[in-house]
This record gives structure tokens, C-alpha cells and sequence, in this order.
């Protein structure tokens, strides 16, 4: 479930990361680190993969999957509202998993607020991706020169090297003066992967990359055209 909500997410161009069990531990170590910077906004993790993992300034924590233990919805909730600060725990909730809202509740000692469904608004829908996402290059109007604040670099590797879009970006914030608003829209295809970096930072970030590794491999970066 962990790798289809990363897929959904990522379909929409919002930058996010990922933690289970099936992953080494060096790349779950890279995950937390960008995590941590701010390489990306959310993060997709099981309870096994996150257990023991502590970050700051969490603000949202949401349930996708009920916890089917009493302990593990406090473990979960708990990683938000630390050190006095507020937070936001959201859970999706089925009818046949209403007996374990009631056993939290006994539990914790406090009632939990229940909604109902809303339902669907595909404009309301639309709306909504479009305002996680991380800032994407613009498209230059058509016979004009591609914008030169705008360098799209091609990286050797993809989804057949296992290459996802979050080791790209994991690895480019870890560049000084690089955000996650430097960097565009990414496409992984089999054997290449491709990347935009805006706000005239291009050159840095290819230079960069060049002794820098992605995925634990030094990949060969070089400058391209055309849109993606």
C-alpha cells in the first residue's frame, strides 16, 4: 500500500518520500535525512519501517489503514503535537472498523470526532493536487526560446536500475542553496531519468551530480533540451 500511495502522489507531481520494510537500510536513512530538510512534504511509511524514527514539527499525521492496535494509534498519533505544539490526526475509517474507533476511545480516554464521508468533487479534487504541488516549470509560449531561468538534465538510470523520483530529489537538496522549489518537473523512464532545475541553478546542480551519487552510484548527468 505504502508504494501505491507514492505512485498516486507522484502521478499528481508531489514530491514525497517512503519508508517499509523491504528497503535497505542506507536508503531508509537517506529517506528520514531529506525528510528532515525538507526535501519533501510527506511521507508514506508502515509501522514497522517508521518505528523508532522521531522528527520535529510534524503538524499532520493521517491514518490510511486503521492501526488494528489500541498502542500502535497512540504510537502513530504521537508523532505529531510534541513539545507543546499542536497537531492534526486524521483516520479513514470504515464501517467495519468502527469496534476499533470504540476500543482507541476506551483506551485513551477521549472521544474521537467522527465525519462523514464528503464524497467526491472532481473540481474540488482537481483543485486540491494543484495546490501541493511543488512549483513546476512554466511552459514557454509556442515558437518562443525555452526559458533560460529553466536546465533539464538527463540522469543515467531508471526504473529498471530502480531510480525513483525521490532519490533524485533526496540527492539534489543535499546541494547548498538548492530547495525543493529549484527543482521542476521529474520523469523516470526504463533507462534514463529526467529532471528540471529552475531558477537559473542548472549549472550548479550539474556540476554538482557529477561526483555526487544517486542511489548510492555515480550516474552520468548531462545537460538536455526539449520539454518534458
Amino acid at each position: 500500500m505504502v508504494n501505491v500511495l507514492f505512485q498516486k502522489l507522484r502521478r499528481n507531481r508531489i514530491f514525497c518520500g517512503m519508508l517499509h520494510g523491504d528497503m535497505e537500510q542506507k536508503e531508509r536513512l537517506k529517506t528520514v535525512d531529506a525528510f528532515r530538510r525538507g526535501c519533501f512534504r510527506f511521507l508514506i511509511a508502515t509501522d514497522v519501517a517508521a518505528r523508532g524514527i522521531d522528527f520535529e514539527s510534524i503538524t499532520h499525521v493521517i491514518n490510511y489503514d486503521f492501526p488494528t492496535g489500541k498502542e500502535t494509534y497512540v504510537h502513530r498519533i504521537g508523532r505529531t503535537g510534541r513539545n507543546g505544539k499542536s497537531g492534526i490526526a486524521v483516520s479513514l475509517v470504515s464501517g467495519e472498523e468502527l469496534h476499533m474507533v470504540k476500543q482507541v476511545e476506551a483506551y485513551t480516554g477521549r472521544s474521537l470526532t467522527l465525519l462523514a464521508d464528503p464524497g467526491t468533487d472532481e473540481e474540488k479534487e482537481k483543485e486540491f493536487w494543484k495546490s501541493q504541488r511543488i512549483k513546476s516549470a512554466p511552459k514557454p509560449a509556442k515558437g518562443a526560446a525555452l526559458n533560460a531561468g529553466i536546465m533539464r538534465l538527463s540522469i543515467g538510470g531508471g526504473r529498471k536500475s530502480k531510480l525513483r523520483a525521490s532519490d533524485i530529489v533526496g540527492t539534489i537538496c543535499g546541494l547548498e542553496g538548492i530547495e525543493v522549489s529549484d527543482i521542476g518537473i521529474i520523469d523516470i523512464r526504463d533507462s534514463l531519468s529526467y529532471v528540471e532545475i529552475l531558477n537559473q541553478k542548472g549549472n550548479m546542480v550539474l556540476e554538482y551530480l557529477q561526483t555526487r551519487p544517486i542511489k548510492g552510484k555515480i550516474r552520468k548527468v548531462r545537460k538536455t533540451r526539449g520539454t518534458l
